[in-house]
């Protein structure tokens, strides 16, 4: 080939290369200045593809788009997390979006370099406030619900299982109302005022637990509640012993800001327990005594005092409409009752009676009546005109029943407390009505 030839033939191909070049120089810029109003390929905003749009159709698709501002918030158990979802349509009637910041985001160098779906996080909003409707939407949110509200609560030192342990803090799911409204508020101001992050985080806002589990102070607590309920009370009841360890202890205690105290309700019940079987128990002294050793960190005997043995009577307190039965002064029963009415009936006596007989599945008779009675405990002379005995007519006792439904001077009860009646009493027991 000569040389003539060779020349012009590499003229030819380096003007194809420069055409090649010029092309691709041509395409590549075209498409920069392209999508520098346009969207890249693959992208979405709000979850709607706007690939290849441009700014003025995409805000012109949006006018039906309901902005939305996301709070971030701690779960009612305080671990997980809420994103609640505020919508910004609810406080503005005139909202315009305006997508062309979102475009400025958008790397147009690398337009050709084919990529994975990319969603553009945040648009710029406009429109008139309402200010009373904000307030209404920041009073949605779920950290100012009550029933999402936990406060913080302190590591401390508590009984678990019977035993001392250390209870681990909670940091709860408790925020200032109003460090959260003001924040959500200043977000959504900005956000109309052209602010392009549509997320407030509030997480670092919460109150936290100021005492942690490694706090070494809980350890020596831990300590001094463990001397207090690994102790034995032993309870001197003269014929026998009654002791408090373990569950039976720590059932009259509770702990409070990590200190043993006592709780006096139970002491109470559990005094009243013994004196079932004691019935002439000194309560009052015991309990004052249980009260001094309850805490202490040693083992302790208390030594139970009794009272004399008072009274065993039946006693009906008409204007009560009650009966109470006393075994050595105590009460053993007590039991709502239907007494007589002289205004329509026949009186039930007063003064003071013994019960003079017992009987079951018996019958009652008089002018215009028969009734039978599964229980009968006379006490009249006879032992056969008044009694106490019960009314299974009747669906209810004591009150004002007897001012207008009353018996026939007869002492009526519900079935189970004249049974129980029946079976405490002796014939011979006194009997003491009165006003």
């Amino acid at each position: 080939m000569s040389m003539l030839k060779l020349k012009k033939s590499l003229k030819v191909k380096v003007i194809a290369v420069i055409g090649v070049i010029l092309t691709l120089l041509t395409v590549y810029l075209g498409g920069i200045i392209f999508y520098s109003s346009h969207f890249l390929p693959k992208t979405s905003i709000e979850g709607i593809n706007v690939s290849g749009q441009s700014i003025s159709k995409v805000n012109e698709a949006f006018k039906e788009i309901h902005p939305t501002l996301t709070v971030k918030q701690k779960n009612k158990d305080g671990i997980n997390y809420e994103d609640q979802k505020l919508d910004l349509r609810n406080i503005s009637d005139d909202i315009v979006y305006d997508v062309s910041d979102s475009i400025r985001k958008q790397n147009t160098l690398l337009w050709f370099v084919p990529k994975q779906d990319d969603e553009l996080e945040a648009t710029k909003i406009s429109g008139t406030l309402d200010k009373n409707k904000l307030s209404e939407l920041i009073n949605t949110l779920y950290c100012l619900k009550e029933e999402n509200i936990v406060k913080p609560v302190d590591a401390h030192v508590d009984i678990v299982n019977n035993q001392a342990a250390i209870v681990k803090e909670n940091d709860g799911s408790y925020i200032k109302a109003d460090i959260a409204s003001g924040k959500v508020e200043t977000a959504i101001e900005e956000l109309f005022n052209g602010r392009d992050t549509a997320v407030v985080d509030l997480l670092e806002y919460y109150e936290k637990a100021q005492i942690l589990e490694d706090d070494p102070s809980l350890e020596t607590k831990k300590k001094a509640l463990e001397n207090v309920i690994s102790k034995t009370i032993t309870i001197d009841l003269d014929y026998y012993d009654e002791t408090l360890s373990g569950s039976s202890l720590t059932s009259l205690l509770e702990v409070k800001d990590s200190q043993a105290t006592i709780n006096e309700d139970k002491l109470d019940d559990y005094v009243m327990d013994l004196s079932y079987d004691n019935p002439s128990l000194n309560r009052a002294e015991l309990k004052s005594d249980l009260i001094k050793v309850l805490l202490s960190n040693k083992n302790e005997t208390v030594y139970a005092t009794f009272e004399e043995a008072g009274e065993t009577l039946i006693e009906v307190v008409i204007t009560e409409q009650t009966l109470y039965y006393y075994e050595d002064g105590v009460i053993i029963l007590t039991s709502p009752v239907v007494t007589g009415n002289p205004a329509i009936t026949d009186e039930t006596p007063h003064g003071n009676f013994e019960v003079t007989k017992k009987v079951t599945d018996t019958q009652l008779m008089g002018r215009d009546y028969i009734e039978h009675v599964d229980y009968w405990i006379g006490f009249d002379e006879t032992g056969r005109v008044y009694g106490f005995h019960d009314a299974s007519w009747r669906d209810e006792f004591g009150g004002d029943i007897y001012t207008y439904d009353p018996s026939r001077g007869c002492v009526n009860m519900p079935t189970d407390k004249v049974a129980r009646l029946f079976d405490l009493v002796e014939l011979g027991t006194p009997v003491y009505i009165h006003e």
